[in-house]
Parts: C-alpha cells; structure tokens; sequence
C-alpha cells in the first residue's frame, strides 16, 4: 500500500472544497469534509488549520440545519479566490 503524504491529503482537502456546489456557499462544514475525505475530525482540522495558515483557505460562516430542523450558521470553509481566478 503506498503511504499518504499530507501533500497528498491538502490537495485533496482543496478538490473537496473546489466541488462545494454555490447552494453552498461554495463552503462545506467540517463534519461534511470529513464524509467527503473519509478522515478523523482531528486529521481534518490539522489539514484546515494548515491551509488557513497558508491563506489558501479561509472560514466563513454557512447555513446548515440543526437537529431540530431549524437553520443555524456554522463554520464553514471554502478556498480563497487567487489572484488571477475567473469569477462568474
């Protein structure tokens, strides 16, 4: 089995967060990048704080609905426009 690098695992966490549908936010929550990349709230959290840091990332607030059925803003994050990208 070949290792995963956190290379690897960053660049997965932006093609995830690339594919948030605008509905969205283009934003998803932890608890949905951690169903999308199939890791530990802990591993997503490292990978997060790691591309927050690098200014790649950035947090925002979303609407999810909680429990009950009631919406509720939470954290999301979502990749940072760069310089250069085509906004539609």
């Amino acid at each position: 089995m070949s290792e995963v690098t956190q290379g690897d695992l960053v660049a997965a966490v932006h093609e995830a967060l690339n594919t948030a549908a605008a509905e969205d936010g283009y934003a998803l929550t932890t608890n949905e990048l951690c169903a999308a990349l199939n890791v530990t709230h802990k591993k997503a959290w490292e990978m997060l704080r790691q591309l927050v840091k690098a200014k790649t990332v950035e947090s925002v607030k979303v609407r999810r609905m909680n429990i009950t059925g009631a919406p509720q803003r939470v954290a999301g994050y979502r990749v940072k426009a760069q310089p250069g990208d085509v906004v539609e």
